[in-house]
């Protein structure tokens, strides 16, 4: 079976809180303001800290060409996707992650079921390494401060090796071990909540027949009894779906690296640079994201055909892609458009992409790449 959670994580404050590529990772208004020990690279405004080191900021880019998509639709369907996240706001993404270590298996000899992720990615990136990026995930790119992520409750991702040669990678397997270990965590929390519900439904003069994990035998419990042991082991402050979707919301953070994973030899420079928006977070009780209206889930799908048509195996089910999409409108009831930095592109669609967004109210920098005159080809098409 696959993991999933089952509520959002309740975060308590004072305030009230109000596109990611093609099955891929890669998902307030700030002003650049002039300091002493600024300096200018190729047009781009690179503030230094005290220390000398330029500032890094975090991209999102897309979106990468498909198969016999002409050069014009290419261009068209980022326009599209701008306009999409400056009137409506950033979409997260589910992707279905494995862990693999096929030389070390839990005890029971299970494997670790994969997870399903539901996430914006940004890159953390110096400037100078952003036209790498972009010739892998696509010649858009939008830039957020650190003021803007961290009001986007974004986190860095973990990466965890992968297990090739358990006599080698004995210390490389902790990762591992962490992932697999809160899965059994996890398992604990949802079966304590279950007996918990089943507990409430029974007088509590009854008595409950309770089966062991192997059922080979059954247990008498007086409900008061238990019921008095349930409200011990559960925190006053925290229901245990709460924790147990915690433990899921942190498991959304792992990613699989190393030898065994296929992109790792072209993506070493990726690794511990990303940083990821989970879904199904709760702020006073209200989710900061949501699931896409019909309106939305149909203007995706002629974005993105394959969102529509793409199945997810999980469990017992299967899950369509667009249905597991989520939204995030705003930032504490501030748009989204408004927390962008600037918007990057190649020099040839610069002027569009200016006026469009000005057009939609974005008052932010539209910056011309200075890499990248013309917009690419697509790889391996042909131009139509």
């Amino acid at each position: 079976m696959c993991e999933r959670r089952l509520v959002g994580i309740a975060l308590h404050s004072r305030t009230t809180s109000g596109h990611n590529q093609d099955l891929t990772r890669e998902n307030r208004t700030s002003r650049f303001q002039q300091t002493d020990n600024s300096k200018e690279t190729s047009g781009y405004r690179t503030n230094s800290r005290s220390s000398g080191m330029p500032e890094h900021y975090f991209y999102h880019s897309f979106s990468i060409s498909r198969p016999h998509e002409c050069r014009q639709a290419w261009i068209d369907r980022c326009f599209t996707i701008l306009r999409s996240i400056f009137t409506r706001g950033i979409v997260l993404t589910p992707e279905l992650v494995e862990f693999k270590a096929e030389e070390l298996q839990p005890r029971s000899g299970e494997q670790i079921p994969p997870i399903l992720q539901v996430r914006f990615c940004l890159t953390q990136l110096d400037i100078s390494d952003l036209k790498t990026h972009c010739d892998t995930f696509g010649p858009v790119s939008l830039e957020f401060d650190r003021s803007a992520i961290r009001d986007l409750g974004a986190l860095p991702v973990i990466y965890i090796p992968q297990v090739v040669d358990k006599r080698k990678d004995l210390m490389a397997s902790i990762g591992y071990a962490f992932v697999s270990k809160l899965r059994y965590v996890r398992r604990v929390l949802d079966e304590l909540a279950a007996l918990r519900a089943e507990a409430q439904a029974f007088d509590q003069d009854e008595s409950m027949v309770v089966s062991t994990n192997e059922a080979s035998e059954e247990v008498v419990i007086h409900n008061r009894s238990l019921r008095g042991f349930l409200d011990m082991v559960k925190p006053k402050q925290e229901s245990l779906e709460e924790l147990s979707s915690t433990i899921q919301a942190l498991s959304c953070l792992f990613f699989p690296a190393g030898p065994s994973c296929p992109e790792s030899s072209q993506m070493d420079y990726y690794h511990e640079r990303e940083w990821r928006v989970i879904s199904e977070i709760l702020n006073s009780g209200d989710p900061v994201d949501a699931p896409l209206n019909l309106v939305e889930k149909a203007d995706f799908a002629k974005i993105y055909p394959s969102w529509n048509l793409s199945l997810i195996p999980f469990g017992s089910e299967t899950l369509r892609y667009l249905d597991c999409c989520r939204i995030i409108r705003d930032i504490n009831c501030t748009p989204i458009k408004s927390r962008v930095r600037r918007v990057i592109l190649p020099q040839e669609i610069h002027q569009r992409a200016k006026e469009e967004l000005s057009a939609l109210g974005y008052v932010g920098e539209v910056t011309p790449a200075p890499w990248q005159e013309n917009f690419p080809y697509p790889p391996n098409n042909e131009d139509k």
